[in-house]
């Protein structure tokens, strides 16, 4: 696993969930050096993403928010499953809507792809960590 604050080498996140949080995390991400894969069950959200990045990235480019000319989300990799996209993440951030079951269900498959030391972080504003713990092994 590396250091997510290292500067010597980027981690490796996985986003899951590209609504409006998801893509503009990682974007975020990918600006600053982190190998980003991601995964939306909507291929809708899905297909949307580049194009959402690309809008982003201009508009920061105009208003000077992004200096740089290098190319970084052209690096995004897109999940094709929820095993493949979690697999060696140092760093899984969800960001689906918020239903406790599928947030749940979502935990309980990813808990069985990835590592016990692989950070799971959540967007929620409407569940308490505990909530989505609950069934976990390794939480």
């Amino acid at each position: 696993m590396t250091a997510l604050g290292s500067s010597t080498a980027p981690c490796s996140v996985t986003v899951i969930g590209g609504g409006t949080m998801g893509r503009n995390i990682a974007l975020n991400l990918l600006l600053h050096g982190h190998e980003v894969k991601a995964l939306d069950t909507a291929r809708t959200a899905i297909s949307g993403l580049r194009v959402h990045m690309e809008g982003n990235v201009a508009m920061m480019r105009a208003t000077g928010l992004l200096k740089e000319t290098s190319r970084r989300q052209d690096r995004l990799r897109l999940g094709q499953s929820c095993g493949e996209a979690v697999a060696n993440a140092d760093l899984i951030v969800e960001t689906i809507p918020e239903n406790l079951e599928a947030k749940l269900a979502l935990y309980t498959e990813i808990e069985r792809h990835v590592a016990a030391d692989t950070i799971l972080a959540s967007n929620t504003s409407s569940f308490m960590p505990s909530q989505l713990a609950q069934h976990l092994q390794k939480p």
